[in-house]
Formats: structure tokens, sequence, C-alpha cells
């Protein structure tokens, strides 16, 4: 879960137990006053797609053309999420197919055995998965899936490409 947060138009990350973390300060005011509403920065808007994080600025007053002199509102940054594939599209009300296989540093997602996402860690980072938390499936901090599985199965490696298409069509 992420949150912009007013004045200095921030974007915190929700982590866990009540932990935030600072991912970035998109806006800022030379005249900036903690005590000057008019000085404050903000996030209107925020928006996950294709493993990126949207965020808008906007000041707490009025249009930013009438608040900017350092041209910082007004605009949309994006960034990356983290290791995250997703399919876009609507997949209807059909039983479908959906594999997820890890291998090195990318990440692909399958529907019906054909690939629709990748994703790669960026240069210099790892694909770590380690973590405390117990393995949910269907479950996170957007909500819960409300529909049914009807098979689930996980494996110790990495499925090869022919591997997810069989086991996707039988």
């Amino acid at each position: 879960m992420y949150a912009g947060v007013i004045p200095k138009a921030q974007v915190w990350r929700y982590e866990t137990d009540g932990a935030w973390t600072l991912m970035n300060s998109l806006a800022s005011r030379p005249d900036y006053s903690v005590d000057e509403t008019a000085s404050w920065c903000r996030v209107p808007t925020m928006a996950a797609f294709q493993n990126r994080l949207f965020a808008a600025t906007g000041s707490c007053i009025s249009r930013s053309i009438d608040v900017d002199p350092d041209e910082t509102l007004g605009r949309v940054y994006s960034s990356e999420l983290g290791q995250v594939v997703s399919h876009d599209h609507d997949i209807g009300g059909a039983w479908t197919h959906l594999a997820a296989v890890r291998q090195g540093k990318e990440l692909r997602l399958y529907v019906n055995g054909a690939c629709s996402a990748v994703s790669k860690s960026p240069a210099g980072h790892t694909f770590d998965l380690t973590n405390a938390q117990p393995l949910t499936i269907g479950s996170g901090a957007q909500g819960s899936f409300a529909g049914c599985i009807a098979d689930l199965r996980l494996y110790r490696g990495a499925l090869p490409v022919e591997r997810v298409k069989t086991t996707a069509h039988p």
C-alpha cells in the first residue's frame, strides 16, 4: 500500500506492523513553511499499472499554475514497484490457468499457457523472496480474491515453458 502525504508531496510505502518507508519526495517549494499552507504540496492521485506506480503532484490551495514558481507541480512521476508482473486485461468468467515462474532475476506470468508479462530485477539488485511472513494465496494489501481455485501447485524449481503450456492445456 502506498500513501501520498502533505505538505511535501511525499510517497510512502507501508511495510508491516505499522512501519512506513519513504519512497520519494516529489515536489517542494522554495518558500515552504510549516505555518503557510499556501506553500504546501500534495500527491492528489496515484495509480499502479504494469509494474509502475504513477503519482501526480499538486498544491494544497489552488491551481498549480497559480502557485508553482519552481515548476514541480502538475506533474506525473512514475517509479518501479519492485518485482511485479500483472495481466492488465479482463480474463472473463471462464476458468483460467495462471502460472508465475521465477527463474534467476526474471519473473514471468503465463495466462492459459501464453506469456502475458515479464519483469526483470534491476541491475545490481537480487530477486530475494526471503521473508518471515507465511505464504498466502488469494489475499494481499489491496483485498482478497473472491473466486474459486480448482488446482494449486507449487514446484521446487522453475518450470520450462513447454511444461507450463502442457499444464495449461492437458
